[in-house]
């Protein structure tokens, strides 16, 4: 989440790692993807027995040995309006995954101040998704020869 073009609306942005040399990696971004993002994560949902392939526990900061087991990513993501209205004033808290947002604390960075804050309009949208070579991997286990 950045606001790369400065035009004080947060965005997703896309970034890659790239090769500068033969051991000097860097970060560089390939720009907006969708505009108006505030705020987003990731929970994954992990198979502990290893057996079934539905998730025992979720993670929001999994480990390479975690993300070996996930099952499932539910993916929430916080989108807000671009252009402030006058009128409204946003109270409302947002939920996004294990983090919480205030309506009223949505503004616009403009020279590097603070304006129209509270007049924005939001929503959350949320999605799990079946980590599909997974289920494949517990779907042949459990084939009999």
């Amino acid at each position: 989440i950045a606001d790369e073009d400065n035009d004080g609306i947060p965005g997703l942005y896309r970034s890659r790692v790239v090769a500068d040399g033969p051991s000097n990696l860097k970060i560089e971004s390939d720009g907006e993807l969708v505009p108006g993002v505030e705020s987003f994560r990731v929970t994954f949902g992990l198979d502990n027995s290893g057996d079934d392939g539905i998730a025992d526990t979720y993670t929001t900061s999994p480990s390479a040995t975690d993300l070996d087991i996930a099952v499932s990513a539910r993916l929430d993501i916080l989108v807000r309006t671009s252009n402030p209205d006058f009128s409204y004033e946003n109270t409302k808290t947002y939920y996004v995954g294990s983090t919480t947002v205030y309506g009223n604390n949505f503004k616009e960075i403009k020279d590097g101040v603070d304006a129209n804050q509270g007049r924005f309009y939001g929503r959350v949208f949320s999605t799990t998704l079946q980590m599909r070579n997974m289920a494949f991997r517990i779907q042949m286990s459990n084939l009999t020869p």
